[in-house]
C-alpha cells in the first residue's frame, strides 16, 4: 500500500506551478518498475511531505499512515479526509484558485470524470496497473 501513495507522488503537481506535467509523468512510466521507485522516492525524499486528500474511512486511512511512515519514516504525511462530494469540490475549487496541493488523491472512481474535465489528472501507466481489473 504504501508503493501505491509514492507512486502517485508526482502526479498531482500544481499545473499552474508547473505547467504540464504529462511530459513528466510520460517519462516516469517509461521507467522500469525499479527505476520508477527509486525515481518517486528520491523524489519523497526530497520534499519530505505527501499531501494526501481521501474520502477514505479514518481509520483505514490511519492504517494507511502508519504502514507508510513505517516503511518510509522520512516522510510526513498530511491527510485532508472529506466525503465524497466535499472532497471533489474541494479539490476542483483549490486547482481553480491556484493553491492545489495534494500529492495523492483517493477518491470514487464515479468522480474521476469530474476531476478529468477539471484537468487535475493526468494519465499514468504505473506497473501495478497489470494488477487492477
Amino acid at each position: 500500500m504504501a508503493h501505491f501513495l509514492i507512486l502517485f507522488f508526482l502526479l498531482s503537481f500544481p499545473f499552474n506551478t508547473f505547467g504540464d506535467v504529462q511530459p513528466l509523468i510520460d517519462q516516469i512510466n517509461g521507467l522500469s518498475e525499479d527505476e520508477r521507485n527509486q525515481t518517486l522516492l528520491e523524489g519523497a525524499k526530497k520534499d519530505g511531505v505527501v499531501n494526501w486528500y481521501t474520502d477514505m474511512q479514518p481509520r483505514n486511512a490511519e492504517a494507511v499512515v502508519k504502514l507508510l511512515s513505517e516503511r518510509h519514516p522520512f516522510l510526513k504525511v498530511e491527510v485532508v479526509r472529506l466525503g465524497h462530494e466535499r472532497l471533489i469540490n474541494r479539490l476542483i475549487s483549490e486547482y481553480r484558485a491556484g493553491k492545489f496541493l495534494p500529492d495523492v488523491i483517493t477518491a470514487p472512481s464515479s468522480f474521476a470524470n469530474e476531476l478529468r474535465t477539471a484537468g487535475i489528472t493526468t494519465r499514468n501507466v504505473a506497473f501495478f496497473r497489470k494488477f487492477v481489473r
